[in-house]
C-alpha cells in the first residue's frame, strides 16, 4: 500500500518497526532497558497483538480486569511477556508495576511451560516474593518446576525467610538450609548465624574446624603467603567488623590484612582502631587525603608482603575456604597471572531476590593476583569505579594468560539502595559512563604494546576516563564549542562523514566532542563499544566523549540522523545545549511511505524534551528536505543544507590515463535492497554482464543477483566483499563510478559517490542527483549508461575535463574548508536569535 509522504502517522511508524524487528524480541527489550526509552512499549505491545491492540489499550483493559479482551487479541504470547519484562524493571509509577505482572501473568498462562520463557516466569516469581504475596508466588512455582529448580529452589526459600516481613521463624532452620544449598553442594562449608545483636547479614560466620586449618599464623618476622588489602571510608563499626572478622576466620591463616584507611576522619578513629586490634595479623595505613577506593588499594598493595595479593570490600563478607581455594587454584596453575570467584548477592536481611537479578555472580573484587604481576601492570587506575575488570584484563593483556575463575560462590556481597557503585546499575541497565571507560580500555589493550600497559605513576595512560568515574570530577571540561551526537558503535557513512566534519574543525582549534546516543534502528541485545576510529581520536585527547548527564555547557550541538530521536530516554539531558541543529541524513521513509524510520513532528518535539531547546532542522541534501519540509515552519527548517565532505588531498588521483582498453566500471554501497536498482533491466543496463565492461563492485552484490533472478554473478563482473579493501584503493582501480538504486529510495546525499568525485572519476548518476552534485557529475538515463561511458573512453579531453570539475567541485563545496565556512557563523550567531518553537 503507498502511503502519503507528507501524511506518515505513529501507527504506520510502530507498524514498520515491528515488521522489521520481529525476529530481534531479545534486542527491543535489551534496547529499551539500556537506553531507557519508555516507547519501545509502543512497539512491542504491536507485536504481541499484531497491531490489534495499542500500548494504550492493553494498558487500559489489563488494568480493568478485562484481561479477557486482550487475550482475544494475543499473537504472540511471549512478546506479552517482554512487554511486561521492560514496564516491571522499568516501573515508573505503581500503575507500571501492575501493568507489567498483569501482562507476564497472562503472557505465562498462554504459554506452554516447555516453550516459555524460564525468565519471565522468574520475574513474575521475584516479583511477587518482592510485593510480599509469598503464598501466590509458592503457588506459581508448584506450576514452573523449571524456575523452582534454579539455584537449589532459592525463590520457594525466599518465601519463609525469617528476615522478611510478615514470615516468622517457624521454618527458619528449612530456609537456612536452603541457603547452605550454593555452600554444600559445592564442597564448601555450611553457614550459621550468631547470635551476637545486628543485622541478619552482620550475624553471618562459619563454622571451621581446627583440622581444615591450611597454615598457621603467621609469626613476627615471617613473610606472608597471602595479603589482603582492604580499603575503608567512613565506615559503619558492624559492617567492618563482618568483613574483617571473615578474613580473619579463614583456613589459609598465612596472612596479612592491610586496612587503608582512606581519609574517613577523627569521628572514625575509635571504630578504625577497634579493628585493627583485633589482630597482631592486622596493619593500618591511614591516607592524608581521601583518593577514593583504587588510589587506596594501590596504596596497600604497594605495602604488601605476601606473594600473592588480593583485596576485600568494607561491607561484604568471604566465605572461610576462600583465601585457601585461591591459592591453591594458583598453586596448582604457576602460569595462571590470577584468580578470581563468584559471590552470592543479599541485602541486610539474606533476601536473595531481586527482581531482574539473578543471585549469583562474579565477584570482580576477589581478584587474587602474584605480587610480581600485580607489579608489572602498575596496579589500578586511580579512579572512582569500575578499575577491577580494566585491570583484570589489562594483566591478561599483558601476561598472555587467562586469569582463572573458581566457579564458586566464595563470598556473600551486601546489597544496600544507596550503595556508591549500585547506583550505576539496574536490571538491564548501566551508566553509560561503565560503557564508555569499557570500550575506551578495551580499545588501549588491544593496541598498546605490553610494555605500555603498565601503569606509570607518574604519567596518565592515553585512556578516556568518564566524568562519573574520574577521582576528581571537575578535572572534566566543562565547555564544549561542538559536539557531535549521533549512533557512534558503527563506522559506515555517518560516522565516516562526522569524522571529517570533526577533524575539519578541530585542525583550525575548535574544542569539539562526541555524544553517543543509539538508534532504534540498529537496536542490539548487548552494549556495544564505539567504532575504532572515534575511540582512538577519544583516547587521545583530540575529542572529548561526554555523556547524557554530564553538566557540560554545549556552543553546538550538532545531532546527526533523526531517528535516534524517535525512541527518546525518559529524562533530560544535563547538557546545556545552546544551539542545537538536527542534520537529517536520511528521510523519514521512502518514496512511497515505506519502511518508516522516523517522524519529523515526534524527533522535533523529542528533541526539545531531551536537550530543552527547540532544534533547527539542516537536510544533508535537497532529496530529504523535500521528504521534510511540509512537517516543518519555515523557521524550523534551515535555508542552507549541511552536504558531506571529504578532505580532497587524501583522495585525489591521477587520472591522466585509463586503468585498461576495456572501460573499468564500478560501485561502492551496502547491499541493501535500496541501494540496488529494483528493475532488472535497469540493473543489467547501467551495470552490463557479458564482459562489454569490467565491472567491480565493493560491497557485496546478493540483491543485485535477486534482482537479475540469478546466484551467478555475470561474466565481466568482480565482486568484493564491504572490507576486502578500502574505498580508496577501490577507486583508484576504476575509469568510471556509476550509481543507480531503488526508484523508490530517498538519497540523503551519497558519500559514496562524494568519494568517487573527490578521486577525479566521471561519475554517472540518475538524473535526482543534479541537485546535490551539479557539474561535478553527469546525469543519464539507464538506458544512456552504455554509450555514456564508451564515448567518455573514447574520447580523453573530454574525460580530463569532467574529471576537473568533479575535483573543482569538491573543492569548493565539500571540503573541510567548506564546512568551516559553514560552521563558524551558526557559532557566532547570538544564542537569543536562534530560539526555536515548536512546530
Amino acid at each position: 500500500m503507498v502511503r502519503n509522504l507528507d501524511r506518515l502517522t505513529s501507527a504506520e511508524l510502530i507498524s514498520d518497526y515491528a515488521e522489521k524487528f520481529m525476529k530481534l524480541r531479545m534486542a527491543i527489550e535489551a534496547t529499551a532497558l539500556r537506553t531507557e526509552s519508555r516507547d519501545f512499549r509502543f512497539l512491542l505491545a504491536h507485536q504481541a497483538t499484531s497491531g490489534g491492540l495499542t500500548f494504550s489499550q492493553i494498558k487500559e483493559l489489563l488494568l480493568y480486569n478485562r484481561a479477557d479482551l486482550v487475550e482475544q487479541e494475543i499473537t504472540d504470547p511471549v512478546r506479552l511477556g517482554s512487554l511486561g519484562r521492560v514496564l516491571l524493571l522499568q516501573a515508573d509509577s505503581a500503575e507500571d508495576q501492575r501493568l507489567g505482572r498483569r501482562c507476564l501473568e497472562l503472557s505465562n498462562n498462554l504459554t506452554p511451560a516447555k516453550k516459555g520463557s524460564t525468565r519471565l516466569r522468574r520475574l513474575l516469581v521475584e516479583d511477587l516474593i518482592e510485593a510480599g504475596d509469598y503464598e501466590y508466588a509458592r503457588e506459581l512455582l508448584n506450576r514452573y518446576p523449571d524456575v523452582d529448580r534454579e539455584y537449589f529452589g532459592y525463590l520457594r526459600a525466599e518465601t519463609y525467610n525469617p528476615f522478611r516481613e510478615g514470615l516468622g521463624h517457624k521454618r527458619a532452620e528449612e530456609w537456612l538450609e536452603n541457603f547452605n544449598q550454593s555452600f554444600t553442594q559445592n564442597d564448601l562449608l555450611p553457614i550459621k548465624l550468631s547470635k551476637r545483636a545486628g543485622t541478619p547479614f552482620d550475624r553471618l560466620q562459619a563454622e571451621t574446624p581446627h583440622d581444615l586449618r591450611t597454615r598457621v599464623p603467621v609469626s613476627e618476622g615471617e613473610i606472608p603467603d597471602v595479603t589482603v588489602v582492604l580499603t575503608t571510608y567512613k565506615p559503619t563499626r558492624e559492617g567492618l567488623m563482618t568483613s574483617v572478622g571473615s578474613i580473619l576466620a579463614q583456613t589459609w591463616t598465612n596472612l596479612e590484612l592491610l586496612i587503608v584507611d582512606d581519609a574517613s576522619g577523627e569521628e572514625y578513629q575509635d571504630v578504625i582502631n577497634e579493628v585493627v586490634n583485633l589482630d597482631p595479623r592486622i596493619r593500618l595505613i591511614t591516607c592524608e587525603q581521601n583518593g577514593g577506593t583504587y588510589r587506596a588499594r594501590n596504596i596497600g598493595f604497594s605495602q604488601a608482603r605476601g606473594e600473592l595479593v588480593t583485596g576485600q570490600d568494607d561491607d561484604d563478607w568471604s566465605h572461610p575456604q576462600r583465601l585457601e581455594l585461591q591459592v591453591e587454584a594458583l598453586e596448582l596453575n604457576k602460569a595462571a597471572p590470577g584468580c578470581r570467584t563468584r559471590a552470592i548477592s543479599c541485602t541486610e536481611n539474606l533476601s536473595r531476590v531481586r527482581r531482574g537479578y539473578k543471585p549469583e555472580g562474579a565477584n570482580a573484587s576477589s581478584l587474587m593476583v602474584r605480587r610480581n604481576v600485580m607489579n608489572a601492570a602498575g596496579g589500578f587506575l586511580p579512579i572512582r569505579k569500575a578499575a577491577d575488570n580494566e585491570l583484570a584484563q589489562r594483566i591478561e593483556a599483558i601476561t598472555g594468560q587467562a586469569i582463572i575463575d573458581i566457579k564458586k560462590p566464595l563470598a556473600i556481597i551486601r546489597i544496600l539502595k544507596d550503595s556508591l557503585s549500585r547506583s550505576h546499575f539496574r536490571p538491564g541497565w548501566q551508566h553509560p559512563a561503565r560503557r564508555q571507560f569499557r570500550s575506551a580500555y578495551n580499545f588501549w589493550h588491544r593496541h598498546a604494546p605490553k610494555a605500555d600497559l603498565q601503569l606509570d605513576p607518574n604519567e596518565f595512560p592515553p585512556i578516556s576516563i568518564p566524568r562519573a568515574l574520574r577521582a576528581d570530577p571537575n578535572s572534566f571540561p566543562t565547555r564544549v564549542e561542538v559536539v557531535f551526537a549521533g549512533d557512534w558503535r558503527h563506522f559506515g557513512g555517518p560516522q565516516k562523514s562526522m569524522l571529517e566534519e570533526i577533524t575539519a574543525l578541530t585542525e583550525s582549534g575548535y574544542s569539539v566532542g562526541i555524544l553517543h546516543l543509539e538508534a532504534a534502528r540498529f537496536m542490539a541485545t548487548e552494549t556495544q563499544p564505539l567504532c575504532e576510529p572515534i575511540q582512538k581520536l577519544v583516547n587521545a585527547g583530540k575529542v572529548q566523549e561526554v555523556l547524557y548527564d554530564d553538566p557540560v555547557e554545549v556552543e553546538l550541538l550538532i545531532l546527526r540522523y533523526p531517528p535516534i530521536l524517535q525512541f527518546p530516554p525518559a529524562s533530560p539531558s544535563a547538557l546545556n545545549v545552546k544551539r542545537l541543529i538536527v542534520l537529517a541524513n536520511q528521510a523519514p521513509a521512502e518514496l512511497d511511505g515505506s519502511d518508516i524510520r522516523y517522524l519529523v513532528s515526534d524527533c522535533h518535539k523529542n528533541a526539545n524534551l531531551m536537550f530543552k531547546r527547540w532544534p533547527l532542522w539542516v537536510p544533508q541534501g535537497p532529496q530529504v528536505r523535500d521528504a521534510i519540509r511540509s512537517y516543518l515552519n519555515e523557521a524550523s527548517l534551515a535555508e542552507f543544507d549541511m552536504p558531506g565532505i571529504v578532505n580532497p588531498g587524501e583522495w585525489r588521483t591521477d587520472r591522466g590515463s585509463r586503468r585498461s582498453l576495456i572501460p573499468v566500471v564500478g560501485r561502492h554501497s551496502r547491499d541493501n535492497p535500496m541501494k540496488w536498482p529494483n528493475s532488472a533491466e535497469t540493473l543489467a543496463r547501467v551495470y552490463p554482464g557479458e564482459g562489454i565492461f569490467d565491472v567491480r563492485i565493493l560491497g557485496g552484490a546478493k540483491v543485485a543477483l535477486q534482482v537479475l533472478d540469478t546466484t551467478i554473478e555475470p561474466p565481466g563482473w568482480t565482486v568484493y566483499s564491504a572490507n576486502e579493501m578500502s574505498p580508496l584503493s577501490f577507486l583508484q582501480s576504476l575509469d568510471y563510478y556509476v550509481f543507480y538504486q531503488h526508484e523508490q529510495a530517498i538519497e540523503a546525499f551519497g558519500r559514496a559517490i562524494l568519494e568517487a568525485l573527490a578521486t577525479g572519476l566521471v561519475v554517472i548518476l540518475p538524473e535526482r542527483f543534479r541537485q546535490v552534485f551539479g557539474e561535478a557529475a553527469v546525469y543519464k538515463a539507464p538506458k544512456d549508461v552504455l554509450k555514456t561511458i564508451r564515448y567518455f573512453h573514447e574520447h580523453p579531453i573530454a574525460y580530463e575535463e569532467q574529471s576537473k570539475r568533479a575535483l573543482q567541485a569538491v573543492e569548493q563545496r565539500f571540503s573541510h574548508k567548506s564546512y568551516r565556512e559553514l560552521i563558524a557563523p551558526i557559532l557566532a550567531e547570538p544564542v537569543e536569535s536562534v530560539a526555536l518553537e515548536e512546530v
